[in-house]
């Protein structure tokens, strides 16, 4: 199971998801010989974990892109009061 969750925090993208799963398979296997229906379960529960990391990876890239797009509008509204301030010598 270590090996498991190394292999788990070193992939973190999609494409590597069926690999880790993969590997994942390949260790249960040769750990626990037979047990068909819980290594399926086990497998499955690799597949929500999974799911849930890459679907808050894709929420903590979001907030920061809205975040991003907040400061730039706010910099562009100072920049704009700047700006007005100058060609109207301060007085709006």
């Amino acid at each position: 199971m270590k090996q498991l969750s190394q292999q788990q925090d070193q992939s973190r993208s999609p494409s590597s998801k069926s690999s880790f799963l993969a590997a994942a398979r390949t260790q249960l296997d040769a750990d626990h010989f037979r047990w068909e229906k819980i290594k399926k379960r086990l497998i499955e529960y690799l597949v929500v974990v999974r799911l849930k990391e890459l679907n808050a990876d894709h929420e903590i890239a979001e907030q920061k892109r809205r975040a991003e797009s907040v400061a730039l509008e706010e910099a562009v509204r100072v920049n704009a009061e700047a700006e007005t301030k100058s060609v109207t010598g301060g007085v709006l």
